[in-house]
């Protein structure tokens, strides 16, 4: 059934984005085939909150020569039977190839099943992380601008009749089915998974989104260290990200998620919003919903 899955899903692309099909086919039978060098590491795991950079660090591991689990003809992607959309499970990292070079990057949240997935596959982790009141507003502005919120995100609804300082209020300290604020849900997803990750002993790169911005030449060196990858391709791949990322900036939200077989979300409102939020009395306030996490 995954198979017939597979290739619908596939077969749809093909039909609504003809080109940039062909164009990734392409590069994924090179990649898979004409690899520019042998890899160590096989099997890429990238983890990482909503805008905490982890779609910066899959563009980069796809530069190294990686093919995205997700998003290729050639790999099976085995989502089905998951309680929640960011999950892993064992049916999901069975079918990665075990000797091509694969990455995976999820939005997942620790728990017990992912952590077992994880000690049975041993992949390369990667860790994203950002600043948790930048990564909001980056996440609050994306929202805003995707017309499938008010689906997902039924109190969106409401938010959105508010000015941007109420409704970042509003949408910050929203609490779910287990009472939990989504500032405070957000705010220990890191701090979680290094827990654990230091606890098990779990090799792991950790990466900080704000690290990238002051110096991407030495972000990305991180990278290829720790993939045990000739540092000289280092500059080759910052001016490529560079590039696509000036690319992206052309478009608005929306362009960017239909332009795309997989959807790019540079949102450039993201600064006017946090431009906004730069204030004294804002700062205090999410200081102290950070203190008051009750």
């Amino acid at each position: 059934m995954i198979y017939i899955k597979h290739l619908i899903r596939w077969f749809k692309k093909l039909f609504r984005y003809p080109f940039q099909f062909l164009n990734l086919l392409l590069k994924d039978l090179k990649k898979d085939h004409f690899p520019d060098q042998n890899k160590e590491n096989n099997f890429i795991f990238v983890i990482g909150m909503p805008k905490s950079g982890s779609t910066l660090i899959e563009e980069i591991i796809s530069e190294l020569g990686y093919v995205d689990l997700t998003n290729s003809f050639l790999r099976i992607y085995d989502d089905s039977n998951l309680a929640h959309p960011h999950q892993i499970s064992n049916q999901m990292f069975s079918r990665v190839p075990k000797n091509k070079n694969t990455f995976l990057k999820t939005h997942t949240h620790y728990d017990h099943n992912a952590l077992e997935v994880i000690k049975k596959y041993k992949p390369k982790i990667i860790l994203s992380v950002r600043n948790i009141k930048d990564m909001l507003i980056s996440r609050y502005s994306h929202l805003l601008n995707d017309k499938k919120a008010d689906i997902n995100y039924s109190h969106f609804r409401e938010i959105i009749k508010l000015d941007t300082i109420e409704g970042f209020k509003k949408f910050i300290t929203y609490k779910d089915k287990n009472n939990l604020r989504l500032i405070d849900y957000y705010n220990d997803w890191a701090p979680k998974w290094i827990k654990v990750i230091d606890k098990n002993n779990i090799k792991c790169l950790i990466l900080n989104y704000e690290d990238y911005v002051n110096d991407n030449n030495e972000y990305i060196a991180k990278i290829l260290d720790y993939l045990n990858i000739d540092s000289s391709q280092n500059s080759v791949i910052t001016k490529k990200i560079s590039d696509n990322f000036e690319k992206m900036k052309k478009y608005n939200l929306k362009e960017n998620l239909n332009r795309n077989i997989k959807p790019k979300t540079y949102n450039k409102d993201s600064k006017k919003i946090r431009d906004l939020l730069n204030t004294p009395e804002f700062n205090k306030y999410f200081k102290n919903l950070l203190l008051n996490n009750d």
